[in-house]
């Protein structure tokens, strides 16, 4: 059922509420010439859902959102200006949040219930409000991809393009720290 295509682009996530899976699911083809779609999989009932029917093209990095109904990914089209869609565990409609022509959009997920965060290359990260699509972004960061986390209210990532360190974010003060030195983690590997 788990297939990777040659690209290496795949995900696997589970529910909030620990019931279903997420996953990418390469065929049709080979490497670049491959369809990408993403399916669900009932846990208890190993019962396999495909809910993106992406011709040929490629549905990356699904994210579920924390109220368990919606999800968001992006769609490759191969012209470099991926969009965010979001849709839900049933894949009963698919919407265009991004919808533009211009920017390439990629690494959805969740900063909560009402609002996405993502990358809008080249690498400025946004937030979203998936209802009315009202964008922000964020100042101070400049990477491809970061992660947050609700608990803390931080986020984290890579600063690629100085010395590979891992950062940490602060939202409400705007703080960066850095918790791995990156030149000196070279080294070690």
């Amino acid at each position: 059922v788990f297939k990777t295509d040659t690209s290496r682009k795949n995900s696997l996530e589970w529910s909030p509420d620990g019931k279903n899976l997420l996953y990418n699911i390469s065929h049709g083809g080979q490497g670049q010439q491959a369809t990408i779609d993403i399916c669900v999989l009932n846990i208890a009932t190993k019962q396999v859902r495909q809910i993106t029917q992406s011709g040929k093209d490629k549905s990356y990095d699904p994210n579920w959102c924390p109220d368990n109904k919606k999800i968001v990914y992006y769609l490759e089209k191969g012209g470099g200006h991926d969009q965010i869609w979001l849709t839900d565990i049933n894949g009963s409609f698919h919407i265009n949040l991004t919808n533009d022509t211009i920017t390439h959009n990629y690494f959805a997920s969740w900063f909560d219930d009402q609002t996405i965060l993502y990358t809008q290359s080249p690498e400025t990260i946004m937030l979203m409000n998936v209802n009315n699509r009202t964008r922000k972004k964020i100042e101070g960061i400049n990477s491809e991809h970061v992660k947050y986390n609700s608990a803390p209210g931080k986020l984290v990532y890579v600063n690629s393009e100085t010395d590979n360190n891992v950062v940490l974010y602060d939202l409400k003060t705007k703080k960066q720290t850095i918790l791995l030195d990156g030149t000196k983690m070279i080294g070690i590997y």
